[in-house]
């Protein structure tokens, strides 16, 4: 197993973006297609990968940094 998560948290600028349900989550901005999630329904489907504020927080908190 890679650091695949951290490649992706690091590697891409973020857009707050708010959920049908009213949920916030967090965006890739242009985010290659190889990097994008397989759909739930249909695997052969690319989908944008979502992070959480709990994500945005290890990258943007410098004390997460240390760790």
């Amino acid at each position: 197993m890679g650091n695949g998560y951290f490649d992706l948290l690091f590697g891409y600028e973020w857009e707050k973006v708010e959920t049908p349900s009213g949920k916030i989550v967090w965006h890739a901005i242009d985010q290659k297609e190889e990097d994008m999630a397989p759909d739930a329904e249909d695997p052969s489907v690319r989908v944008p990968t979502m992070m959480t504020t709990a994500d945005m927080s290890m990258r943007e908190d410098p004390i997460y940094r240390e760790i």
